[in-house]
């Protein structure tokens, strides 16, 4: 699929799309007409990206996260370890706006 294809399949805008394509974390195939197709591997892997940032992963986890799952490793300790990480970082700030 196109751009636009898996834009809308995700309800997702094809800037959207083409950024996370910039980043590297999508790789879609080229074509000779300088068209990029999207796989349905990519299409599950954008579901992924979008979900995590909605949940409040940044870019830079979500690059990390990708990373351990492409070298075939399981990335659920980095990903606890980043939940970690923003629950204190939650608890520091309620602790100063609360004391």
């Amino acid at each position: 699929m196109i751009v636009n294809d898996i834009a809308k399949s995700l309800t997702t805008t094809a800037g959207t799309v083409r950024y996370y394509t910039r980043l590297g974390l999508i790789k879609p195939d080229k074509s000779n007409n300088g068209y990029k197709f999207y796989s349905s591997k990519d299409q599950s892997r954008l579901r992924f990206i979008l979900s995590a940032r909605q949940l409040g992963f940044t870019v830079k986890d979500i690059q990390q996260i990708l990373e351990e799952a492409d070298h075939g490793k399981s990335a659920c300790p980095l990903v606890r370890k980043l939940i970690k990480k923003r629950l204190d970082e939650t608890e520091k700030q309620f602790s100063k706006c609360c004391s």
